[in-house]
């Protein structure tokens, strides 16, 4: 079996209610979150950083992990397991990559997104990944 390990990052925007996403196969109108598979030697915090920085031309630091998931494949015998992170900009300039990036509205994600599966957007719109055990919002954070 193959194995497939991926970081990827969510960035928040205006005050949590927008999320940046880029464009991951144009001929199918697909949006994905910004990150990608860990190469040799990386961890996946290194990975969802760089990959961000490669896909939208932005720098961030990591402020915590937000979700896992994780998807078999029998055609391909592999499992393929990704780490999504909440991320915040620390410089950068948005669309300085060749890949098309664009902020979409939390709340129509929650219908809409196919991946990594609905319930991770229905948590991050009812705010459950928005705050910290003392209940302060992490996404609108500055």
């Amino acid at each position: 079996m193959d194995y497939r390990i991926a970081g990827r990052v969510i960035i928040p925007e205006d005050r949590g209610k927008k999320i940046l996403l880029v464009e991951q196969v144009p001929e199918e109108n697909f949006w994905i979150i910004p990150g990608g598979s860990v190469e040799e030697g990386e961890t996946s915090t290194q990975a969802a950083i760089r990959e961000l920085r490669e896909e939208t031309g932005l720098e961030v630091e990591l402020v915590r992990l937000l979700w896992c998931s994780e998807h078999y494949s029998p055609k391909s015998n592999q499992l393929s397991m990704d780490l999504i992170y909440l991320g915040r900009r620390i410089g950068g300039e948005l669309g300085s990559s060749e890949h098309r990036t664009r902020f979409f509205d939390l709340s129509s994600l929650t219908q809409e997104a196919r991946y990594p599966c609905r319930e991770f957007w229905q948590l991050l719109a009812s705010h459950f990944a928005n705050t910290d055990s003392m209940g302060t919002p992490l996404l609108s954070r500055k």
